[in-house]
């Protein structure tokens, strides 16, 4: 749901690198079906931008949500929420 009107005077990746590699620093991130690709994806934009790639640890809900509920038709980030107890307006 995210459209070009929404990003369209959003800063370049190069201008908040710094801030970024500063805040991923020491930092687990965690998110819904991520990858090795994605953190390879970050890793690139941050090189691109002159900062150092990340080596953090990372979580990853969606393999979490299979195993904790085999059951659930659909593992997405949004389902997962549901069956916690969680009230979801909007997912990415």
């Amino acid at each position: 749901g995210i459209t070009d009107e929404m990003v369209e005077k959003a800063p370049k990746f190069y201008e908040i690198a710094p801030r970024v590699s500063e805040l991923l620093e020491k930092t687990v991130i965690v998110g819904h079906n991520l990858t090795a690709l994605d953190i390879s994806f970050v890793n690139k934009e941050l090189r691109y931008a002159g900062q150092h790639p990340i080596f953090n640890t990372f979580i990853d809900t969606y393999r979490i949500a299979r195993k904790m509920f085999p059951t659930l038709k659909r593992n997405s980030l949004r389902n997962f929420a549901l069956m916690l107890g969680i009230k979801v307006k909007e997912t990415h």
